[in-house]
C-alpha cells in the first residue's frame, strides 16, 4: 500500500514561482533560520486546557487537534457568529474550540474517524450552533468527512499513525 499522499504544493506553486518577477526565496535566509530553530532551545508550548479539548490518550488529542485544524478557517460575518460554552460567549477561533469541547462534554463522537466520515449537515450544524451564521458549513463538513475517510482508510483511524507515517 503507498502511504504517501501528495498534496500538489510543490507542483501548484511551481508556476507562480517561476513566473514570479517581484518576489523570491532567499535560500541562504532561509537555511540560516532553520539552523536557529535546530537544537535543544525548543520548548514545547503549553496547552490551553481551558479553551481546547485535552486527554491523556494521546491517539484523542492528536484526533482533536485534526478536528480542529479542519474546520479552523473563515470566521467573519457580521454579527460575528459566537458560541456560549460554560457561560461565557466566544467569538471567531475561540468559538470553534468552545463548539468541540461542549460537543465533546456530551459524548459526541467527534474524534472517530467513521463518525466523522459519515457526519451529516444536521449534526455539524448541531455541534456548531451559536448566535449568528458561520460561514462555508458545507466545506467545513467536506473536510471533516474526508478526514474521516483518509483517517479510516489509511491510517487505522488515527492521526498519529499519519504522522508515524509521514516521520
Amino acid at each position: 500500500m503507498n502511504t504517501q499522499v501528495s498534496l500538489g504544493v510543490l507542483e501548484t506553486t511551481e508556476p507562480v514561482v517561476q513566473k514570479s518577477r517581484h518576489v523570491r526565496i532567499d535560500r541562504g535566509a532561509v537555511a540560516e533560520v532553520a539552523a536557529g530553530r535546530r537544537g535543544p532551545r525548543f520548548e514545547r508550548p503549553r496547552w490551553d486546557r481551558e479553551h481546547h479539548f485535552s486527554s491523556a490518550d494521546p491517539e484523542e488529542t492528536a484526533n482533536y487537534i485534526l478536528v480542529q485544524d479542519a474546520l479552523n478557517f473563515c470566521f467573519w460575518g457580521d454579527p460575528p457568529w459566537r458560541v456560549e460554552y460554560r457561560g461565557q460567549f466566544h467569538t471567531g477561533y475561540r468559538a470553534l474550540t468552545a463548539a468541540l469541547k461542549r460537543a465533546l462534554d456530551v459524548g459526541c463522537p467527534l474524534l472517530d474517524a467513521s463518525y466523522l466520515e459519515n457526519l451529516s449537515l444536521a449534526d455539524l450544524r448541531f455541534i456548531l450552533r451559536g448566535e449568528g451564521r458561520l460561514a462555508l458549513l458545507e466545506e467545513r463538513l467536506e473536510n471533516l468527512r474526508q478526514v474521516g475517510r483518509v483517517l479510516a482508510q489509511r491510517y487505522g483511524g488515527r492521526f498519529t499513525r499519519m504522522i508515524e507515517t509521514a516521520g
